[in-house]
């Protein structure tokens, strides 16, 4: 069986990273930065995304902003 690396926003066996977002969010007055960060396929994306269709009824706004680059490499010259 092959699992796609794509994004989920049904990610499983992340509960301690939603309690932990929802616990920084629900703090601002302390936390003023969340940053997450792994390896390609090390679930980052699909956390937040799971994270946000849970919440989706709280205050919580969300804006989803990618700072990924890609170069064109032309390998035939």
């Amino acid at each position: 069986m092959v699992n796609s690396l794509s994004p989920t926003d049904n990610a499983e066996n992340i509960d301690y990273y939603i309690e932990s977002l929802n616990w920084a969010l629900l703090n601002i007055d302390k936390i003023k930065n969340i940053a997450i960060s792994g390896p390609y396929g090390s679930v980052k994306s699909s956390v937040i995304q799971t994270f946000q269709r849970k919440n989706q009824i709280n205050d919580f706004r969300f804006l989803n902003i990618s700072l990924a680059t890609f170069k064109e490499i032309n390998t035939l010259t």
